[in-house]
């Protein structure tokens, strides 16, 4: 998240995942993550410009990405 968040240029506040140091595998099980991120001062709004919308293919991007057992 922290990556996504530098990438639209982003200033991280904070991220952290739902889970203490060192807990067991069973407390991920709740896949929460949070992020607070805000826009720093000398953010430029991308040029919207030349931007044209590609419809992604769903199935092939879900494909393998969501476990059968969720």
């Amino acid at each position: 998240m922290v990556a996504m968040a530098r990438y639209a240029g982003l200033e991280v506040v904070h991220a952290s995942s739902a889970a203490p140091q060192n807990a067991p595998d069973v407390w991920y099980e709740t896949r929460d993550s949070f992020l607070i991120a805000r826009k720093s001062e000398a953010h430029q709004p991308p040029d919207m410009g030349n931007y044209t919308f590609e419809k992604p293919d769903l199935e092939k991007l879900r494909d393998g990405f969501i476990p059968d057992n969720y």
